[in-house]
């Protein structure tokens, strides 16, 4: 009962922060401006270069889990998993807190026969190491904004993303250690304890958000905001983290606000940066739509296998 109660303030709540700053939107933003500068973003060069990026994403989370199930069965195989794993993280981005990811456990156990506490580990590894990848970047850029400190370069945030996964893991790693985790928790920490496939699964972490970063990158060059990609990288991750924290799906109406504030930070005018948040939000529907491509190959594939097999 007391679960439930917790649950619904939990959804009043994100729907009134919602609600006001759809209505913080509606009223602040030029809308009468931001029409014109949104129609004249460059389109192609949204579509292709930050779609491209996006798949790049999706081809370091494959190869991420690859990694990962290698450990139960070491004949996976990265195309195998590419179209599942695509489809999962692309659609899982319009949930709360991005928890549609967990249907990788359900893959995981039904395709390579894993027992829940080992499809369950791996999740909470690639997890663990995300939250920790924004975490990271998220605090470092906080500290930053006061002082109006953008001007750091993409290797030492990639130092502190290291530093931080390596920190929180070792925190991770002392929690888990007590008797009643182990039982949830052994195939996270056989994970943890292999330092070459921890070492891979956070490179290609740290990868996979460079690569989310350089499509944030692009879609704002398309209107006309060129940052770099470590000022890129401080908008993005406290967007990030911002969204996570609202458990609004797709972080609608926080996203536009978050963004269009830190762009104004950066020295960007209060209209551009607007029409920056919004071409942000259109671009992430583009990167949604890539996913439900991927959906329609996998089930024109999976028709197709059904046929073949009959015959």
């Amino acid at each position: 009962m007391i679960k439930k109660s917790i649950n619904l303030y939990k959804l009043l709540l994100a729907g009134m922060l919602a609600a006001v700053c759809v209505w913080y939107i509606k009223s602040n933003f030029n809308w009468n401006e931001l029409v014109g500068r949104i129609e004249k973003a460059e389109y192609d060069w949204l579509l292709l270069g930050s779609g491209c990026a996006y798949l790049g994403f999706l081809i370091a989370r494959t190869w991420r889990w690859k990694i990962l199930v290698s450990q139960i069965d070491p004949g996976a195989n990265l195309r195998a998993l590419y179209l599942p794993t695509a489809i999962i993280v692309s659609i899982s981005s319009i949930t709360p807190g991005q928890l549609g990811e967990t249907f990788k456990v359900e893959l995981l156990r039904r395709g390579h026969r894993a027992d829940t506490a080992t499809a369950v580990g791996f999740f909470l590894v690639e997890r663990a190491i995300d939250l920790l990848i924004i975490l990271s970047c998220g605090l470092v850029s906080a500290l930053l904004i006061p002082y109006k400190l953008f001007d750091v370069n993409s290797s030492s945030l990639f130092m502190v993303s290291l530093a931080g996964i390596l920190a929180g893991l070792l925190v991770i790693r002392y929690f888990t250690s007590h008797q009643r985790f182990r039982a949830v928790s052994k195939r996270f920490l056989l994970t943890l304890e292999n330092p070459i496939i921890l070492a891979k699964v956070s490179s290609l972490s740290i990868i996979a958000w460079l690569f989310i970063a350089i499509a944030w990158q692009i879609a704002l060059a398309s209107i006309g905001i060129n940052l770099s990609l470590a000022s890129t990288i401080v908008v993005m991750s406290l967007t990030m983290l911002s969204v996570l924290l609202s458990f609004i799906p797709t972080g609608i109406g926080v996203a536009e606000v978050v963004i269009s504030q830190l762009l104004m930070v950066e020295n960007v005018g209060e209209t551009q940066a607007q029409a920056g948040a919004l071409i942000l939000r259109l671009a992430s529907i583009w990167w949604l739509v890539i996913g439900l491509v991927h959906l329609a190959i996998w089930w024109f594939k999976s028709l197709a296998d059904h046929r073949s097999d009959k015959q």
